[in-house]
């Protein structure tokens, strides 16, 4: 298993590995490709397809990214560093990731956070059958993406405030939301983070849903939309085509009168069933929560990227951050936002 370090420069190398094969050409330059329907197209790498990604998905479903002269070809399914590296050489424009772009950053990557997606925590944590509590998490063993990764971090400073110092449990790396939870479904695990809507179908499947992670830390960015300086400089109109077409998805989102809509897309796109979904949304997409984890006005929530970092700085994954100038700049979402 990496440790945070070794995980620090794994990222390192193939960053350096990026940069000196030309990433300032490759990722920026002059490329301006077009869609066989004109559209400019803009290839976005992102982890994983589940509940926290909807706004990805329904942009184009919905037809608001084709209306912006906008289409995004999306690759999913590679690890964070491997995105960014790809982000850095010239393979994708954008990437959907957390505050371990921010680790990024700090390596030389010359990362820009353009639009919000995530501003908590979607995490819920779920368990074999007879665990009912964090509490109970002392001494077990607990699936994870990563001893660095968003997910696990979030985790580690959640469990910490439930009086779990980081040593009174095991981890071990699983990998992606699906591969932790058939860890705790076969027995490798006690428990794990889900992202919705898995943590739904946990409890249908005869697991424990503990709770999620943004009751005891609402305030933790765990995803946003990034791209590089390159880039940006050379495409001006691809981000604020890019970004008219996420605020209009947001927007939509937060609309009550879509709600049918809503599921039965999200539905089809997850491959999941309606009654799972229409749980999803009565607890993320109702109250208090809909807001902080969708901002319907696109942008970063600055307080929350803040927290997250400051977990990630004490979970010994990042150096300390005094600000995040130059990281999140609103100058497209901006522009966007006034002409819509």
């Amino acid at each position: 298993m990496l440790g945070a370090c070794s995980r620090r420069q794994t990222l390192q190398f193939l960053l350096a590995s990026a940069i000196a094969t030309g990433c300032g050409t490759a990722a920026g330059g002059s490329r301006s490709a077009a869609g066989s329907s004109g559209r400019k197209v803009v290839r976005l790498a992102v982890q994983e397809q589940n509940f926290a990604t909807i706004p990805l998905t329904l942009s184009q479903d919905l037809g608001f990214m084709r209306q912006e002269g906008i289409e995004v070809t999306v690759t999913i399914g590679q690890s964070t560093s491997t995105m960014t590296a790809g982000l850095m050489g010239g393979s994708f424009d954008l990437q959907i990731g957390g505050s371990e772009l921010v680790v990024a950053r700090q390596q030389g990557a010359p990362l820009i956070a353009i639009d919000g997606m995530c501003n908590s925590p979607i995490w819920s944590v779920v368990a074999k059958p007879g665990i009912t509590g964090l509490d109970q998490l002392r001494g077990r063993t607990i699936a994870t993406s990563g001893p660095s990764t968003v997910s696990t971090v979030a985790l580690v400073a959640t469990l910490k405030r439930q009086g779990i110092p980081p040593g009174s449990y095991r981890q071990f790396t699983a990998g992606g939301t699906a591969e932790r939870f058939t860890a705790v479904r076969n027995g490798q695990a006690d428990a794990t983070v889900v992202t919705s809507p898995l943590e739904f179908q946990a409890v249908d499947q005869g697991l424990r849903n503990l709770g999620s992670l943004y009751d005891a830390m609402p305030n933790f960015a765990s995803g946003f939309v990034v791209t590089t300086k390159t880039f940006a400089a050379h495409h001006d109109a691809e981000l604020v085509g890019f970004s008219r077409g996420w605020l209009r998805t947001l927007r939509w989102m937060h609309d009550p009168a879509n709600e049918h809509d809503l599921v039965q897309r999200v539905s089809k796109i997850l491959k999941t069933p309606q009654p799972v979904i229409e749980q999803a949304y009565g607890y993320w997409l109702t109250g208090k929560r809909a807001e902080a984890l969708f901002p319907a006005d696109g942008k970063i929530d600055l307080p929350a990227l803040n927290g997250a970092i400051k977990a990630f700085v004490d979970h010994g994954a990042m150096k300390k951050v005094t600000s995040v100038d130059g990281f999140v700049v609103n100058t497209y979402l901006d522009r966007a936002t006034e002409s819509l």
